[in-house]
């Protein structure tokens, strides 16, 4: 098991006492999200962890399906949505063109692979697939 799975595990009981910006981050996508007008029947929250933005995501879409991927399976345990997976991103057990959107809340920066993840995002997904998604990442400024 990874370092970074074994941190997420042990801090899953008391992670959102400390989480603001992963609770800021999920309402603002949740606000982005009651616009869409889709009417998905999978959606996967990739990296769902305790499920900020997977309770905002099954009220604006209560007809859908919610799949809830996480790697760490302590936090998966505090998620209180019915579909959950332990798995990482990318060893995602899903069938060709099975999923219709794909959210994420401040997962993506974790991937070492972006390109692999989101091959395999393509691949599950169906023609019309909407994946969003807020991705965190360093950025270097030349002259």
């Amino acid at each position: 098991m990874s370092k970074v799975r074994n941190k997420f595990n042990k801090a899953s009981s008391n992670y959102d006492a400390h989480a603001f910006l992963q609770k800021e981050i999920a309402s603002r996508l949740a606000e982005k999200l009651d616009v869409i007008s889709i009417e998905p029947k999978i959606i996967v929250d990739l990296g769902s962890g305790t499920g900020f933005l997977s309770k905002k995501t099954a009220k604006i879409f209560p007809n859908s399906n919610l799949i809830c991927v996480d790697f760490a399976q302590q936090s998966l345990l505090t998620n209180p949505q019915k579909f959950k997976v332990c798995a990482t991103a990318y060893e995602l057990p899903f069938a060709t063109n099975s999923v219709d959107f794909i959210v994420s809340n401040l997962m993506m920066q974790w991937c070492s692979d972006l390109t692999m993840l989101l091959d395999d995002a393509i691949e599950f997904s169906t023609r019309k697939v909407y994946f969003f998604s807020l991705l965190l990442a360093q950025i270097h400024l030349k002259n």
